[in-house]
């Protein structure tokens, strides 16, 4: 249980990045939002790739 708190809150801290990734690049790189949502997914993953390795290795030793 205190794993998945973990990750939902994790999960809700990169709802910001890509809000503000979006926000930035359709209104002044005059880029679509697709385009702006696949390039704040790959930020994301980049900044919580660490975050979800911790996540999940914390995960697999508290079960051994």
């Amino acid at each position: 249980m205190k794993q998945l708190l973990m990750y939902m809150i994790r999960w809700q801290m990169s709802t910001p990045i890509l809000a503000i990734c979006v926000y930035l690049m359709t209104g002044s790189a005059g880029t679509n939002s697709l385009k702006s949502t696949i390039i704040a997914n790959l930020i994301g993953s980049v900044i919580f790739f660490k975050v979800d390795k911790f996540i999940f290795n914390h995960k697999n030793k508290s079960k051994n």
